[in-house]
Parts: C-alpha cells; structure tokens; sequence
C-alpha cells in the first residue's frame, strides 16, 4: 500500500529502498532527456533569497505607529505608487510615525551588524528602528542619504518620523535600501542581487508564478481580494485588469507583482526562457500590452511559456473561485470552471501568438510561445473540461477546442512518502525510537511513492498529453513535505522533516522522480524554488540561503541538467 508497508515491514521496506537508491538512475525509454527549469521564490521580508539589490521592493507594508502601538490599524495616506504622503498625526491612535520591516524573521542569515545605504527624495525624517535593533549610523537630510545598520540578528527595520513638514506634496518617496557593499552595482544600474544569479543561471527556464503573484487576485486599483470568513470571496465582478494597471518600476513594493520590465532584464541577463503566469482576471488589453512589451524587448533566441494563471483547478486558490463565477456567466448555472478556465487559457494563448505573428494552433513547440494547460497530478479526468471545452463556440456556432491552442500540458511533479497526512504522524513519530532517528522508514516511504506512484501518474499524463499533441511538462517540482495540520505545533516533527530533506540519500530520490518523469515522455522538468528557509510550512527550496553552497536537492538539480536536460553550462 501506499503507507503501511513503509512503517511496518522492515526488510521489505530495505528492498524498496535499496531499490530506489542504489546504483545509477535507470535509463529513460526515450532518448530525450527534459530540460530543467526552476519557479523564482518569493518577495518578502522573511525570503533569504533577496533577488534584488533594492530591498525596498521585498519589504513589508507600511505600519502606523502611535505611542506604545506597533500598528494602529488607521488607513494611510498613499500615492498610486505606494509612497506615503501625509501622517495622520490626529485621531484616537495620533500615529506619529510609519514603520518599515525590512529584513527579518530568519535567524543567522542575514550579516550581523551589516550596514545598509537608504536613499530618497523629497523632505521629512527617515531613521534605523532603535528600538527593534537597527541602529542609525549617519543622515544626511541635504543629500537625502541615511546609512543604519542591522542588529546582532541582522534584522533591519526602518521608520519614517515625518514626510513633508512643509505641505508642499515634497514627500519622501523612491525610497532605495540597498547593502553598502553592493551600493556600486546598484549604482552601476544593476537591478539583481549577482549572488542569487549565480544560483539560479543553471537553469533552462525561469517560472515567475510567484513573483507575479498569481495566486491572489487583485483589483484594477492594485487592492487585493481578500476572503470574507462571512462569505468566502468576492467575485462576483469580473474586475478586468488593462494594460495600465500593471505594476511599475517606480512601485513602493513588488508585492503585487514584478514588473514585466525587470523579469524580461532577468530573462536576457541569464539567457533561460521566461515563463509568466498571466492574471486570472487579465483582460484582453492586459495581455495584448504585456505580450507586446515581451516581444519587443526579450531576446528573439529565448522562447516564451504562457501560462492563465496557476492552479486554477485548486479550490484552496481566489483563482478557482473567480473561474467557477465566470463559468456560469459563460455556460449557465452549471457552467464547469475548468471548461472556463481552459477556454480563456486558450484565448490568452491567442493573443500572445497573434503578437508574435504566430499561428493560433498547431503543431506543439513550433514557434516561440508555448501555451501551457495545467491540471492535477492525481485527478484523473480532470483536465479533460478544460482541454475539450465542449461548450466553447466560435460566432458561427461551431465548437472550439481548447487543447488546438495549446503547446504545453503541466502537472506537478512532489514527490513524498504521506508523511503530512495525519493518518500517518502517530507512526512517524513512533519511527523516531529507531536507531537512526526514522530516517530509514521516512526514506522508505518516499522510495516507495516514487517507485510505485509516480510512474503510473506521469505516464497517464503523459499519455493524454500525446493524445492531444501536447509536450509533458511539470510546472513545479520537488519535496512536497510538511508539518501535518494535526502537528503544527509539534516543532520536533518539522525538525525531523527538515533533517530529512538535508540528507545525502535525498539526492538519489530526486534523480528517481526525474527519472519517472523522462521514461513517461517529459520534455522540461521545473523545480519549484531555489533559495528559502524551511519551515513548519514546508521545505519548497532546494537551497536554505544565499550563503549555502550545495546540498543533495540543488545538486540533483545540477546533475539532471548536467546528464543532457540543457546545454548551459554546469556553473556560470
């Protein structure tokens, strides 16, 4: 079975595991090896990746401070580009000044007593957060320049005290934090962080799911649909995004998403093909003006994955819901939101390939664009709504089919072994009082997912993939570990989790679900992410820091791209 073998009978689970582990991976059945891609990790002020050299862009919101209060909860007063114009400095809070997180979260990470240069125009008082450790060193209100420096964690948090004292709309604004001795790239009009460049300029491809914040949907004003625990989400609209309501460079924060200009200055910079995740509510003129931008500036030798969204089938996303709305708009009160969703995949698709003068449908990977379909790996039927689209009509009445306009067909490629399901954490905590901790078992079990699960699903999928003309893809990959909901507060099951993902054997079993997927036909494997702290959440990145050079996840990684999955060089 899928658990109970792995926790009870010993020898069999020492075959199984042997079995996975031992010697080199097995051949493929193809002589294609996949390509390998990896997604890009997130924007916060937690993220140990820190990809840009202006750590404004990844910072926290604007907090309003009052006497004794960290956040009073009063509405500041902001431009369109997030930048604060006025302090309320009346009221029952009387904020007196707004607070920055800039930095932290995550111990011994970030340089002790490192100092950071913060830039700005216009007049008022920006300061180190004394009180939560970040210590001013200099400022310079004539050359607007303040150095301050981090505290004995690293951590760096910053404070306004006023902005614009004269009432003349001169408020502080293009703000720029950057570390002192990276001040000369910057200056030097280096957007990028070298040392998160370096770790990632392996790959083929680059996934910016998460940096164009796909899984939140937001409104034409840049506010975010938030869930209402009285009534869920409201879509009830469909609240179309246009070209002018994209983010900007000159954004306080990238939270809402990169802009277009800085991913495709990443693509070139690197070489990898860009994939981007168009919004869930992007309208005609949003996708016809991005395309365009994308066409006239990447470098004509790179390719293009387009992709509607990300997970639209997954009820746990605002996605799936905006869908299921605009199905019954579309289809009727029983309107299926994967028909939708592949309908409306296949008319973003359209208008890309239009811009790149590109046929509409066809044959997969012919041009540059490749349009991607994504589905659930384990429910079977599921993709099919959306790829036959059965009530999808051209103007004449005659049925479309979304799967003709569609390049790329996407699953997720997790592997592990139930260990954060709750049936199973009474048994993996009883696997600690073995010698070697419940290594061995834990090992075990994900051996036995990849070897026995694994296969079966990526070649179903891959069998309908080549049903409809499609290439196999995984749009995200990697060890899908994390603490049960039912241990969330048991710290000792997520060290053990986050041990497991650290050890040596770990690398054979990423080779493994490579492996499972290149004999099931893949043609690009994507890593999910490359550079963050593990926790209690899940151990996504395949590294933990900037700083760690390698471990049995990112070597892997290297080795499948090594074996013939790209022909970039190893290191850069």
């Amino acid at each position: 079975t899928n658990d109970a073998s792995c926790w009870t009978c010993a020898a069999a689970a020492r075959a199984t595991l042997a079995s996975v582990l031992g010697g080199a991976p097995a051949e493929a059945e193809t002589n294609e090896v996949p390509s390998v891609g990896t997604n890009l990790d997130g924007l916060n002020y937690w993220s140990t990746a820190s990809p840009f050299l202006d750590l404004m862009k990844s910072s926290g919101a604007w907090l309003p401070q009052g006497p004794g209060q960290w956040d009073t909860g009063e509405k500041l007063d902001l431009d369109e580009h997030g930048w604060i114009r006025s302090l309320p400095l009346t009221g029952p809070a009387k904020t007196r000044s707004a607070a920055l997180i800039v930095l932290r979260g995550a111990d011994d990470v970030w340089p002790a007593h490192a100092r950071y240069v913060v830039m700005y125009d216009g007049d008022g008082v920006i300061q180190g957060y004394k009180a939560q450790g970040t210590a001013t060193v200099s400022s310079d209100r004539k050359r607007r320049r303040v150095v301050v420096e981090a505290g004995d964690n690293g951590f760096v948090q910053l404070q306004i005290m006023s902005t614009d004292p004269k009432k003349t709309g001169n408020y502080i604004r293009n703000v720029r934090i950057v570390r002192e001795d990276l001040l000369p790239l910057f200056q030097r009009g280096e957007i990028f962080n070298p040392a998160y460049v370096k770790k990632i300029a392996p790959f083929s491809t680059l996934r910016f799911m998460v940096w164009m914040s796909a899984n939140r949907l937001y409104r034409p004003d840049g506010s975010a649909i938030e869930w209402r625990p009285d009534g869920g989400y409201d879509v009830s609209k469909p609240l179309l995004l246009t070209w002018a309501d994209r983010p900007r460079m000159d954004d306080a924060f990238w939270s809402r998403g990169v802009p277009v200009e800085a991913m495709v200055e990443l693509a070139n910079k690197t070489g990898e093909d860009p994939w981007f995740n168009m919004p869930v509510n992007a309208g005609d003129d949003y996708v016809r003006g991005f395309a365009t931008y994308v066409r006239s500036h990447l470098n004509p030798a790179l390719k293009v994955h387009v992709e509607f969204s990300n997970e639209v089938w997954n009820w746990a996303f605002v996605q799936s819901k905006y869908a299921e709305a605009r199905a019954r708009e579309a289809f009727g009160a029983n309107g299926n939101w994967m028909e939708w969703y592949g309908m409306r995949a296949a008319e973003v698709g359209s208008i890309w390939k239009s811009v790149f003068h590109e046929p509409l449908t066809g044959h997969a990977g012919r041009g540059r664009v490749r349009v991607v379909y994504n589905t659930q790996l384990h429910y079977r039927g599921l993709e099919k709504p959306g790829l036959e689209t059965p009530d999808w009509k051209d103007p004449r009445g005659q049925h479309r089919r979304a799967a003709d306009y569609f390049d790329e067909y996407a699953v997720a490629g997790y592997y592990g072994g139930h260990l954060s399901e709750d049936r199973n954490a009474a048994k993996v905590i009883a696997s600690w009082n073995e010698p070697d901790g419940g290594f061995s078992q834990a090992l075990t079990a994900i051996g036995t997912m990849i070897s026995t699960e694994l296969p079966d699903l990526y070649g179903y999928h891959g069998d309908r993939a080549r049903e409809y003309g499609l290439d196999l893809v995984t749009y995200e990959s990697g060890f899908g570990e994390q603490t049960p909901q039912s241990q969330m507060g048991n710290q000792a099951y997520t060290n053990f989790l986050i041990a497991l993902q650290r050890r040596p054997e770990i690398y054979r079993l990423e080779m493994a679900n490579f492996d499972a997927f290149r004999k099931a036909g893949g043609k690009l494997f994507m890593n999910y992410e490359v550079v963050g702290k593990p926790s209690k959440y899940g151990s996504w990145s395949a590294l933990e820091s900037l700083d760690q050079p390698d471990s049995p996840r990112y070597r892997a990684l290297l080795d499948m791209r090594g074996s013939g999955g790209s022909d970039k060089p190893a290191h850069k």
